[in-house]
């Protein structure tokens, strides 16, 4: 997920190194979040990470704890979180100060 608006899946290339946008499936290319959502990862594994970092969600379900900040309006947020056990907890809505 990236803070530019847009949800996108990534994959990583088979020697490891590099992070790829998908975008040869329709499913997984980039979507755009209508206004006025935004999305942004704000802690992974414990950790705060910048709003622009790859969160990784592995199919298998075996996930480090992550949150993620939604602006749900131009005046209101919610913070998603999950456990390690995929246990998601919505924390809000909060209002933004101006």
């Amino acid at each position: 997920m990236t803070a530019d608006r847009a949800i996108r899946f990534w994959r990583r290339e088979p020697n490891g190194d590099r992070w790829l946008p998908l975008d040869d499936d329709d499913t997984l290319a980039a979507h755009p979040l209508p206004e006025p959502f935004s999305a942004a990862p704000f802690t992974y594994a414990g950790q705060r990470i910048a709003g622009n970092a790859i969160v990784p969600l592995r199919a298998s379900g075996r996930n480090e704890p992550f949150a993620l900040l939604r602006s749900i309006s131009p005046a209101w947020r919610v913070m998603l979180a999950a456990d390690p056990l995929n246990r998601v907890t919505i924390a809000g809505p909060v209002a933004i100060a101006p």
